[in-house]
């Protein structure tokens, strides 16, 4: 046990810092993910991207076209999501059945535990198919997505795999629930959901910039994660008195 007050304060002081941090990043990235949001919407549903000459697109005049989901740039096109996107069904995984490792397993609740082998090798799209439907997550690293999710990859996406993600993230598949005991998300009535595609050149351009948005996010999270581990490792250890704190070198 600690040998004096200070020291327990000490302790709370260096806990409580890892904790500010953690939150710190948590509040950037809700600030990092509603520019992502905006940028989204200025391009897809105001149409005001950059034209050739740098300006607004709607703003500057740009040719619009009548469609079935009303006026869109010229070029563009109206297509279903069954068009550019392939959700898989992820695989039953039952927490006794899971490994001691280090690969994240998400449900349709997210992160839901760890396993020793993974399902999904590449960067990922998941997106709840039971119980907690519509929810979209984001895995940069390998992972395994259980039965009641769906999940994507680069290969599954004619879009580049952040945009479809954002895509997904402003659709609210939760009103497409088609199960009243146990929500549940059909994905043929997800391929069904009509979408204006723009250009190739377009796609590329604000896969860049939201790209850029998301790595700044992803770091965050490892950062996090680290910090959390760090947190859990020093915690016993503190407390148990096996790290002593030299008082004179915390404020």
């Amino acid at each position: 046990m600690f040998r004096e007050k200070g020291e327990q304060k000490a302790v709370a002081h260096i806990l409580s810092t890892l904790d500010e941090k953690i939150e710190v990043n948590n509040q950037i990235n809700k600030t990092l993910e509603k520019m992502a949001q905006a940028i989204f919407k200025q391009w897809f549903v105001a149409f005001e991207f950059p034209n050739e000459e740098g300006e607004l697109y709607q703003s500057s005049g740009g040719e619009m076209v009548k469609s079935e989901l009303g006026l869109i740039p010229k070029g563009w096109k109206v297509g279903s999501l069954g068009d550019i996107l392939t959700l898989n069904y992820g695989k039953s995984l039952p927490a006794k059945n899971r490994l001691e490792g280090n690969v994240k397993v998400y449900s349709s609740a997210g992160l839901t535990g760890l396993h020793n082998k993974a399902l999904i090798y590449e960067p990922s799209i998941i997106v709840g198919r039971k119980g907690t439907i519509g929810t979209v997550y984001f895995s940069t690293v390998p992972a395994f997505c259980i039965d009641t999710a769906y999940y994507a990859t680069q290969t599954d996406s004619k879009y580049p795999l952040i945009l479809m993600y954002q895509f997904l993230k402003e659709i609210d598949l939760k009103q497409y629930n088609e199960d009243s005991a146990v929500p549940g998300l059909n994905r043929n009535t997800v391929y069904a959901i009509k979408i204006v595609i723009p250009s190739l050149e377009i796609q590329n351009s604000i896969s860049v910039q939201i790209l850029a948005i998301y790595n700044f996010i992803f770091e965050n999270i490892k950062q996090n994660e680290n910090l959390r581990a760090i947190r859990d490792l020093l915690l016993p250890k503190l407390m148990a008195g096996e790290i002593r704190i030299p008082l004179n070198e915390v404020n």
